[in-house]
């Protein structure tokens, strides 16, 4: 339903610079690696940058290792600001986390410190564990939870990892 509205929303606009850029964009949502390969994307302007990181993300939902290889294609393509690169690689950590990937706990260790948020502390908490990933949980918990994590559990699983390590003292 959200995507005939879409659909239906684009051919109402009256610019078709914008008309466009809709078009790809729910192709993009429909198909992302079809989409990427359109001549559309030849160009380095911000809404094709927004279309070509929303296409990584969709596509990380489904596969995250062809997530990964295209989106080291597109980011030398294009002029992505720091923040979009972290957003992208908040993406694909996620999907790596939610898919059980094998690479998921490198994927949440590049999450930049601007990008990570409740969503990213949850699965960096529960994959190390799932993992006994304990340096990283060590190094992930050593600053307050930016997210809704309560302070008492983040400590809790900070003394579980240093104990973890065999570093006792500083556990208790």
């Amino acid at each position: 339903h959200k995507q005939s509205l879409a659909r239906y929303l684009s051919r109402r606009l009256t610019n078709n610079r914008l008309r466009t850029a809709a078009d790809h964009w729910i192709d993009a949502h429909n198909a992302p690696l079809a989409t990427l390969k359109k001549g559309y994307f030849d160009t380095d302007n911000p809404p094709v940058r927004e279309i070509v990181m929303h296409a990584i993300k969709r596509l990380a939902t489904r596969n995250v290792d062809r997530a990964i290889t295209v989106w080291a294609a597109q980011s030398k393509r294009f002029q992505f600001s720091d923040n979009d690169l972290g957003q992208i690689k908040r993406s694909l950590a996620i999907a790596a986390a939610s898919q059980n990937h094998a690479e998921r706990i490198a994927l949440l260790d590049r999450v930049p410190p601007a990008n990570v948020d409740d969503k990213v502390e949850k699965y960096r908490i529960r994959e190390s564990i799932e993992t006994n990933a304990w340096e990283h949980l060590v190094r992930w918990t050593k600053d307050e939870p930016v997210g809704s994590t309560g302070i008492l559990r983040w400590r809790y699983w900070r003394a579980r990892a240093l104990q973890s390590l065999g570093k006792k003292p500083a556990a208790n």
